[in-house]
């Protein structure tokens, strides 16, 4: 809410400044699908982000919630530096999609989809073998998380970065 309310601002600023933004002649405008179901993901993510720790500290001991928010601390990065390639070419592929026919717009979804699908497999791999070790010099050994849960964590961090190419 507070970021639409940010973005209004914005808005309202730029089109005091710069009037002639406003202004639009092109008429062949074409209707954006598959806004439900980018809607969608965006509420799940949100729900997924934000419930964990809630759940964790009113069924575990407190210091599960260190141990797990460390492990967390480390995939979230990854995930936001993926996000940020990803938030880099949104724009571009929203203009190929306008400009491009089918073919070519399957063709550069599948590049795109690829790309993603490599980063998650290069993250996962790298994130399951570096972790460990870092987290016992960083927060100590007895604060290491068991492999099914680590795991588990892998496998949720290689899904949000696979399905991101789908909500652009």
């Amino acid at each position: 809410i507070i970021r639409v309310i940010f973005n209004h601002l914005i808005n309202k600023k730029i089109f005091k400044e710069y009037p002639w933004l406003k202004v639009s002649n092109e008429q062949n405008v074409k209707k954006i699908y598959g806004m439900k179901s980018a809607f969608i993901h965006k509420i799940t993510g949100a729900v997924y982000n934000n419930t964990d720790i809630i759940i964790i500290s009113s069924l575990l001991e407190p210091i599960k919630v260190v141990i797990y928010s460390s492990y967390r601390y480390i995939i979230k990065f990854i995930t936001d530096l993926v996000f940020m390639l990803s938030g880099a070419i949104t724009s571009s592929f929203g203009n190929v999609s306008y400009q491009e026919n089918k073919k070519d717009q399957y063709m550069i979804f599948e590049e795109m989809n690829a790309l993603f699908l490599f980063c998650a497999m290069f993250f996962s791999i790298t994130i399951f073998v570096v972790t460990d070790s870092f987290i016992g010099l960083w927060i100590g050994q007895d604060k290491i998380l068991d492999e099914l849960s680590f795991i588990l964590m892998i496998m949720a961090m290689f899904y949000i970065i696979v399905r991101k190419p789908f909500i652009i």
